[in-house]
């Protein structure tokens, strides 16, 4: 019901059961699986994209938990399924090389960090709201979002050195190269001794 609050243009379609939507005149790339939105979501928000593909089984256990949970914002499930969609569009479209499917869910945390560099709020406040409408305002301009995922294309192969391999992308190590370079630690102050 939340998904249907949005304007056509922005209207996204969750597919609660198996073949909901198969009949209906829904665009079927708008039409999102619980799968997928777990996916996206724990990639934005949990900053775990290697285990969207490779341990999904570890994030589908979590609802209810840290995931799905009672009292969690609607809009970043709603945004982290958007992104998705996006980033679907810009594959089809070839404005992003299908060649970067292997690294869809760390493109989705990449776009993300060149919006929103700061860790997520918890999953039920008003902050998480905020700045998934934040994005979510960037994202709904298409030519912001196709720039945006150009630059997060750009990101993936300098830290995956131009291997786009599925086995070598779809690493912890990838995930901590982008946090790596998308959230540097901050330089220390010369004068900390207050001299």
């Amino acid at each position: 019901m939340f998904f249907g609050t949005f304007p056509d243009e922005q209207r996204l379609y969750y597919e609660r059961r198996d073949g909901q939507h198969d009949r209906g005149p829904e665009p079927k790339l708008r039409v999102i699986d619980t799968p997928t939105i777990l996916r996206s979501y724990a990639s934005i928000f949990r900053e775990v994209p290697h285990a969207a593909t490779r341990s999904y089984r570890s994030i589908r256990d979590e609802i209810g938990d840290t995931i799905f949970a009672n009292g969690d914002k609607q809009l970043a499930y709603y945004y982290a399924a958007y992104s998705w969609f996006a980033l679907e569009t810009l594959f089809r479209s070839k404005a992003i090389d299908p060649s970067f499917k292997s690294a869809r869910y760390h493109l989705l945390l990449t776009a993300h960090l060149l919006i929103d560099t700061a860790p997520a709020p918890h999953r039920n406040s008003k902050a998480i709201e905020q700045r998934s409408q934040a994005v979510l305002d960037v994202l709904w301009d298409w030519a912001r979002a196709e720039e945006i995922f150009k630059r997060a294309a750009a990101v993936m192969m300098e830290v995956t050195g131009g291997n786009l391999d599925r086995d070598h992308v779809r690493t912890e190590a990838i995930t901590e190269s982008i946090l790596k370079k998308m959230r540097p630690k901050p330089v220390p102050d010369n004068d900390s001794t207050g001299a």
